[in-house]
């Protein structure tokens, strides 16, 4: 499995999961020439009149392809050990699968020219408990009991003093990650690694389900203050 055909299979993935790619512009992909790795970043965006108004939804996907999964996939792991330890002999049954670490921020920002006082402190200690456990709930998901394969941090506000003296709550993020097993490339037709089409649709569908879970809990909150 090289770059394009896992970009290929994550994009069959945001389909499936209906999480629609913006055209034209689509993913960003670029090359860092010190490094050699391959950047990935897609901008999904939520429902242009979201129930969260004033807040508008993006979730923001990157990953980093480096140059070792670049090399790697290259060649087969037989050739990758001889090259590495010069041994025909080598064992290549002990190799371990490689894994891409690929993250996601939710963020809510306001709609430009819009303000949002802070609502009550209680109110938003309320709401931030609420909504913190409800995205932990779908991100992160660990697969795996003997290692942590997937994590979060708690939401994040962004709040700014506004020059008459008033909190203007300007944004919220939410921010996870989730390792992906990636199969091994072999020489011995006898040996394959699983691909991950499975656990890149169980992903895709759990970004779309935070981010609809987001979007209501916003929407409460919008509508607890007004009430």
């Amino acid at each position: 499995m090289n770059y394009q055909e896992f970009r290929d299979l994550w994009h069959k993935a945001l389909k499936a999961a209906r999480l629609q790619i913006p055209y034209p512009i689509g993913p960003t992909e670029k090359i860092d020439l010190g490094s050699m790795s391959r950047l990935y970043e897609l901008i999904l965006y939520g429902g242009s009149h979201p129930k969260s108004d004033p807040f508008l939804l993006t979730a923001t996907i990157t990953w980093d392809w480096d140059a070792l999964l670049s090399a790697r996939y290259a060649t087969t792991e037989e050739d990758m050990l001889m090259q590495i330890f010069g041994d025909f002999d080598i064992r290549d049954d002990e190799t371990v699968p490689p894994q891409l670490r690929m993250d996601v921020c939710l963020t809510a920002n306001l709609s430009y020219g819009s303000v949002y006082p802070m609502p009550a402190l209680t109110q938003l200690q309320r709401w931030f408990k609420q909504a913190n456990d409800e995205l932990q709930l779908l991100l992160p998901t660990v697969y795996e009991m003997d290692g942590i394969y997937a994590g979060s941090d708690p939401i994040q506000p962004n709040i700014k003093l506004l020059e008459d003296g008033q909190l203007n709550l300007e944004s919220v993020t939410f921010k996870a990650w989730q390792l992906i097993k990636l199969p091994r490339q072999w020489d011995d037709p006898k040996k394959s690694d699983p691909y991950p089409e499975d656990v890149l649709y169980d992903f895709a569908n759990r970004i779309a389900k935070a981010m609809d879970v987001l979007e209501n809990s916003l929407a409460r909150l919008v509508e607890g203050k007004k009430g």
